[in-house]
């Protein structure tokens, strides 16, 4: 069965139900294939799927490839014909445990390094075996980490001997005065204090909840491990191995108060993205992770009427899922849109619009106008939308943007308020305040604004320029000539054992006075960001 849809650039495609799925990413072959790369990642989907992306051109370019990862994600990671073992926790469970909701609909950061410290020890002796016998039996060459895996991964890492270069989705994670933290404060507040007292949460909340575990497994490893907020700083913001950040330098850029290691081993990629291609296959396959059996009603629904505006929050949930989706259906009337509306893991749907003093409204509107989706394949579908809303998650938004169309972003916390800002400094998009506090009034007007002529035109010129790029190549010959030049020459254990003395050196001076970290935090220039000697 063949199906016509819409292009990202307006072009007409033919879609064949019965082809097969293309290959992985197409990236030269490595200088360095046949090292094994073990690759360390935990979140939600849209933390996962693009790190997915570059396993597979990891994978293409000839290295050996293997993830450790939430118990719930092994499968999706195995449909892409990538080797993956479970090494933490379900975190679609956790995400939608009662406490985790209230987080998210209040962005209460303290809340969530609690939440997350007890998580961490209920769940940390079975997670860090796991780690200690995947690293014993794969034995890698190198590893990738990300934030919330690093404290005991690092400290493993380390412990074995392994090369650790961390990937990020988002730049905020490194404190700056130019960039707004997890918590989103207005450009006024000191935005590389709040950042350093986040990560110092977060510290926290690794070391309380994991580093009894790690020790009574495995006391040796103390050493390894990191101590402090200092060293952790240190890890951070003057590293010794590639930083690979998995976005467009059209969003992203080098901030002048980074030190000069951390802008000497960043790099800018580019998004990685799982190509529109596979996910359009993966909704001909009826994949339940990209759309299931829904391509008949979808194909239905966008050939009735005008393009429809795509509304989702991934993982997110803010206030309850029957606000959301009343909020949606409410917006979507409100600005006399058609709409689809994907559930998430708030389960958004029909149903939720019950018990409403407008529900006769909502549902009458609905029917007519607004279609319910489980899930969906972003690169296959935001094309054939007008304009997209949704939580500003690294995922999401590269969909987003690289589709062509003008994108709402309305967070909830964390990386999610760069993106809401960076799509409106770059005239692609509008933020909105926090998720729960966004009403049906200002959200319509948003959707109305999101045909602007000028806008339109800025989010179609920012969309071929992503598309343009070359994330997964470039994050793959970033990696590939760094272990050449540093693994296979024995460079980088030089440089790992005069970073192992410069800890050492820490240790034995003690924690740093206030005033030490006050002329971190304050001070302008490279010398602010480094926390070296």
């Amino acid at each position: 069965m063949r199906y016509t849809v819409q292009g990202a650039g307006g072009e007409q495609e033919v879609v064949d139900v019965d082809s097969k799925a293309p290959p992985t990413p197409k990236v030269a072959r490595a200088r360095a294939a046949g090292k094994k790369v073990l690759i360390m990642v935990q979140g939600t989907r849209g933390d996962i799927q693009p790190i997915i992306a570059f396993g597979q051109a990891l994978k293409h370019a000839g290295f050996v490839v293997k993830f450790g990862t939430n118990v719930d994600h092994v499968p999706f990671i195995k449909k892409f014909d990538l080797d993956a073992v479970e090494t933490a926790h379900n975190f679609a469970e956790f995400m939608e445990t009662k406490e985790v909701r209230e987080c998210m609909a209040t962005g209460n950061m303290a809340k969530t390094r609690e939440i997350m410290g007890e998580n961490n020890k209920k769940c940390a002796p079975k997670s860090f075996a796991q780690k200690i016998e995947l690293i014993k039996n794969f034995q890698p060459d190198v590893m990738i980490g990300e934030t919330k895996d690093e404290y005991d991964s690092r400290a493993l890492a380390n412990y074995f001997g392994i090369p650790v270069i961390m990937q990020y989705l988002y730049p905020n994670t490194f404190p700056s005065k130019h960039m707004m933290s997890f918590v989103g404060e207005p450009s006024c507040c000191p935005h590389r204090l709040l950042a350093t007292l986040i990560m110092k949460m977060l510290s926290l909340g690794d070391k309380d909840g994991k580093a009894e575990t790690m020790l009574k497994q495995m006391p040796e490893i103390e050493p390894c491990m990191i101590q402090s907020l200092r060293e952790r700083m240190f890890y951070l913001m003057n590293p010794i191995t590639p930083v690979l950040m998995a976005i467009s330098p059209s969003l992203c850029h080098i901030e002048e108060d980074w030190p000069k290691e951390l802008k000497e081993q960043m790099h800018i990629t580019g998004f990685w993205v799982v190509s529109k291609e596979v996910q359009k296959r993966g909704l001909q396959r009826a994949d339940s992770m990209f759309g299931g059996s829904s391509l008949d009603p979808v194909t239905d629904f966008l050939g009735k009427g005008d393009a429809p505006v795509y509304m989702g929050w991934g993982s997110m949930t803010a206030t309850s899922s029957q606000h959301m989706t009343c909020l949606a259906v409410r917006a979507l009337m409100k600005s006399r849109s058609r709409g689809i509306i994907l559930g998430g893991w708030a389960k958004l749907d029909a149903d939720m619009l019950q018990g409403q003093p407008d529900t006769s409204q909502m549902v009458e509107y609905a029917k007519e106008n607004v279609l319910f989706l489980k899930t969906a394949p972003h690169e296959w579908l935001f094309p054939q939308c007008a304009c997209t809303v949704h939580h500003g998650g690294a995922g999401t938004t590269a969909a987003a943007l690289r589709c062509g169309r003008p994108t709402i972003i309305t967070p909830c916390f964390g990386d999610q308020f760069f993106y809401s800002q960076a799509v409106a400094k770059a005239g692609v998009g509008m933020k909105m305040k926090q998720l729960s506090k966004v009403t049906p009034a200002a959200l319509a007007q948003a959707i109305s604004k999101a045909k602007d002529p000028a806008m339109v035109q800025a989010a179609s010129d920012m969309g071929e320029r992503l598309r343009a790029e070359d994330g997964l190549g470039n994050a793959v010959k970033a990696l590939d000539n760094w272990i050449m030049e540093n693994v296979v020459t024995g460079k980088h254990k030089e440089k790992r054992e005069a970073q192992v003395k410069m800890i050492q050196q820490m240790r034995a001076q003690g924690e740093p006075s206030c005033f030490w970290w006050l002329g971190r935090l304050c001070c302008g220039g490279d010398a602010a960001g480094s926390y070296s000697l």
